[in-house]
C-alpha cells in the first residue's frame, strides 16, 4: 500500500511540476503582420500567446472553423492515448505490486485488457493527427494570407548563433 500511495504522490507531483513550467503571455491586440504558430496548445503570434476565445480575431471564418475542429480532435485523441496508456500501465503496475492477488485469475485476463487499452490508443493516434493537420492547415491559411507562407525546409553550415554549426531548418 505504500508503494501505490508513493507511486501515485510522485505522479501528481511530476504533472504539477510540469504544467507550473511555462506561464502564458496573453495580450489582446497585436499590430502589423506577423507570423501565426502553435505552442503549448495555443496559437502564438511572436512571444504572444493567443486565448482560444481570441482566434476569431485572426483567422479567418473557415480557418477557425478548421481550428477548432482540429483543436477538438487532437484534444479527444491525446485523451483517448492518455487513457489507454494510462489505464495499461495501472495495471502493469497493479499486477507488478500485488502479484499474487492475479494469480488465480483467469490467464486470458491481461490479454483483453491489454487489446482493449492498444485499440483504444490505436483509435486515438489518428484522431490527434488529422486534428493537428487541421491546426496545421488553419495556420497556414492566416500565415499565407498576410505574406508569410512557410519556408522551405533547408540544411545550413556556416556561423550560427553561437559558432560554426549544421543545421536543418524546417
Amino acid at each position: 500500500m505504500k508503494k501505490t500511495l508513493a507511486l501515485f504522490f510522485f505522479l501528481i507531483l511530476a504533472g504539477v511540476s510540469l504544467s507550473a513550467q511555462v506561464a502564458p503571455n496573453y495580450q489582446s491586440t497585436l499590430e502589423g503582420p506577423m507570423s501565426l504558430n502553435r505552442k503549448f496548445g495555443l496559437l502564438q503570434i511572436g512571444d504572444t500567446l493567443l486565448e482560444k476565445n481570441q482566434t476569431h480575431l485572426y483567422l479567418s471564418p473557415e480557418a477557425e472553423s478548421l481550428y477548432r475542429s482540429g483543436d477538438s480532435l487532437s484534444s479527444v485523441g491525446d485523451w483517448m492515448i492518455g487513457f489507454g496508456a494510462g489505464f495499461a500501465l495501472g495495471h502493469f503496475l497493479g499486477d507488478m505490486i500485488f502479484p499474487k492477488a492475479n494469480k488465480n485469475a483467469n490467464s486470458n485476463a491481461n490479454a483483453y485488457v491489454y487489446g482493449a487499452c492498444g485499440l483504444v490508443v490505436a483509435v486515438g493516434i489518428p484522431l490527434h493527427i488529422v486534428g493537428v493537420k487541421k491546426i496545421k492547415r488553419a495556420i497556414d491559411d492566416y500565415n499565407t494570407r498576410n505574406g508569410n507562407a512557410n519556408r522551405a525546409s533547408e540544411l545550413n553550415f556556416g556561423i550560427q548563433g553561437s559558432g560554426i554549426a549544421l543545421s536543418y531548418h524546417f
